[in-house]
């Protein structure tokens, strides 16, 4: 039966990437960076976030094959006006937070928190570093209406830091009436969330009950 199914024949450019990855699992990155260019260039296939990163942090424990983050920003450009790539929006913006904070560039922080904020989608970790970029960066003047979406977000998230920083910035606004509404909003959220899981547990242990 299974004699008579097609045989699936592989792309050409799909060829080339298992070579190199393989070439990167081994180490030989500096030879893999060619085969990856050329299959973004030549075939239109997406390898622009894997560029980026290989000019940048590395992947997955495997060194970068070199530390040149115009070459990064470039791979990560191509990705974001070609494919929309969303981890080349997430990685451009933590390119040039980066890059802001040890030039203090005032620009550079805010342009990557733009890229950030393009995809964040309630993501915890993203929405996070966005709070930490605004509250540990002297450089960014901190805007409560600004920032309060994505520190509300951190709280609904289980981030116990954001509550810190929430009630900090609160406090240094002296906005002690606002601060004590939203914590009022947040408790009753809580307490809400956990009614509804203790209705959903009795309910389960209830048809567990019936099955016995």
């Amino acid at each position: 039966m299974t004699d008579n199914l097609p045989s699936y024949k592989q792309e050409p450019w799909e060829t080339s990437l298992d070579e190199a990855v393989e070439m990167i699992r081994d180490g030989r990155t500096y030879h893999a960076v060619p085969i990856l260019e050329s299959i973004m260039l030549d075939y239109g296939v997406d390898t622009s976030c894997l560029l980026g990163r290989l000019y940048s942090g590395g992947i997955d424990g495997i060194p970068p094959i070199e530390i040149d983050y115009k070459k990064a920003a470039m791979w990560y450009k191509k990705g974001i006006n070609c494919y929309k790539n969303r981890e080349c929006y997430l990685n451009l913006g933590k390119l040039y937070c980066a890059e802001g904070m040890e030039n203090k560039s005032v620009e550079k922080i805010l342009e990557g928190l733009k890229l950030i904020k393009h995809v964040e989608d309630d993501d915890p970790v993203n929405t996070m570093y966005i709070v930490f970029i605004y509250f540990n960066s002297e450089l960014v003047e901190t805007k409560l209406d600004e920032v309060l979406p994505y520190l509300l977000k951190a709280e609904k998230l289980g981030f116990c830091f954001a509550k810190y920083y929430l009630a900090k910035e609160y406090f240094r606004q002296k906005k002690y009436f606002k601060y004590i509404i939203k914590r009022v909003e947040s408790i009753i959220y809580n307490t809400l969330v956990i009614i509804k899981y203790i209705i959903k547990s009795e309910e389960f242990t209830n048809r567990i009950d019936l099955r016995l």
